[in-house]
């Protein structure tokens, strides 16, 4: 494999077993059971283009997203239940309604125990039957469900093997920035990946990919991934040119990479390099801290940081952005630099847009519409980039 400074790792994970045990628990389906692999991997194939079978339990761990159901299981949940159990639901015709001596009716009119604490309130969980009749309840119904969830809400309504896959998604690759150079080591590369980690539900849930690679592969495991060129993503052709790079969290990890590539590929020297990075706290998640500030006081970048929760006041990458003004203009205007930013689309990559278009406008004059058309301008060039995910 071969990349560039700028492109992603793209990881192939597995589900944990433990959640592959708890959907089939659910399911009353056998782990055993020998299924097809999803024809979506062809290097699975068997023999003279054969699909390979392989036991549920397999299947489900390597080549299905158990957590994010698609909406048709709710169709198929309602047609499996008993006609009696149908009929009594049509008659409800109501959401889940609290019920008495601790109990309460979920979607498919069983009654429930309170006391189980890993379940949703009953005012949180509709019946099935309103579920299929309102698709804009659906969405929020989801939003914090996994399959397995679904399947416990509306017991005993319950799915065959073919049904239960042709409702589950495919397992998606997973994208990485890269954070490491290829002139480092071409026989290497580096991610700086965030353990994704929260309860929801009452229960403790995982993110799918970084738990994987960091609690449930082994030095020496096989791994299947790949490179995802990013050609929209690069450093500039002429090394003399100044970067500017915002990129708090794990949104450093591609600017690291370009960072190290111009430190290694010449001694000569380059333009500038400015690097806004912001995290929680210093002393807990700034990464790659003490490289960072080597290289600052080497010279070789100039570094802002932003640590929002080590004072009194919060304090964000746009906050530096703004007080730096007068250099970020000198660069990008009179230097012909590029300005970069990678993180977090839902607010962070927005506010420093912001903050840029402040300063071109007072420094360009001409007022707001100036100030976009300048930047609009950046872009089409590629001297403004981004990355950015939600």
């Amino acid at each position: 494999l071969s990349y560039l400074p700028g492109d992603a790792l793209g990881i192939y994970p597995l589900n944990d077993a433990k959640a592959v045990e708890e959907l089939l628990a659910a399911s009353g389906l056998s782990r055993s059971e020998e299924v097809a692999c999803p024809s979506s991997r062809p290097q699975e194939a068997g023999p003279q283009g054969q699909v390979s079978k392989m036991p549920l339990a397999e299947v489900l761990q390597r080549y299905y997203d158990i957590r994010s159901p698609k909406p048709d299981i709710l169709g198929l949940l309602w047609e499996s239940l008993p006609e009696k159990l149908r009929k009594q639901q049509a008659a409800a015709g109501t959401p889940s309604e609290a019920g008495q001596n601790g109990t309460h009716v979920v979607g498919n009119g069983v009654h429930v125990a309170n006391g189980n604490a890993t379940a949703a309130k009953a005012s949180d969980r509709p019946s099935l039957q309103a579920l299929l009749a309102d698709e804009s309840k659906q969405e929020a119904y989801f939003a914090d469900r996994h399959v397995v969830d679904v399947l416990i809400d509306f017991k005993p309504a319950k799915l065959s093997t073919q049904q239960l896959l042709s409702v589950l998604r495919p397992l998606q690759p997973r994208l990485y920035s890269i954070s490491s150079s290829p002139l480092e080591n071409k026989t290497r590369v580096q991610a700086t990946i965030a353990e994704v980690k929260y309860e929801c539900l009452g229960k403790d849930r995982v993110g799918v990919c970084s738990t994987f690679v960091s609690d449930r592969i082994k030095v020496d495991d096989r791994v299947q991934v790949y490179i995802h060129k990013n050609p929209d993503f690069r450093l500039p052709e002429d090394r003399s040119k100044p970067i500017i790079m915002v990129g708090p969290g794990t949104g450093l990890a591609p600017f690291r990479s370009f960072i190290m590539q111009r430190l290694m590929e010449s001694k000569e020297p380059c333009g500038q390099m400015v690097l806004y990075f912001g995290c929680r706290r210093s002393d807990q998640d700034y990464l790659y801290g003490e490289q960072l500030e080597g290289w600052a006081k080497q010279g070789a970048i100039t570094l802002f940081t932003a640590f929002s929760r080590q004072q009194a006041e919060k304090v964000y990458v746009q906050q530096r952005l703004a007080e730096s003004g007068e250099l970020v203009w000198k660069l990008l205007h009179k230097q012909g630099g590029h300005f970069y930013v990678c993180g977090d689309a839902g607010s962070m990559a927005g506010a420093v847009e912001k903050q840029l278009l402040k300063i071109i406008e007072s420094n360009l004059g001409g007022g707001a519409q100036a100030a976009q058309e300048y930047l609009d301008q950046l872009s089409k060039t590629g001297r403004y980039q981004r990355d950015v995910w939600y």
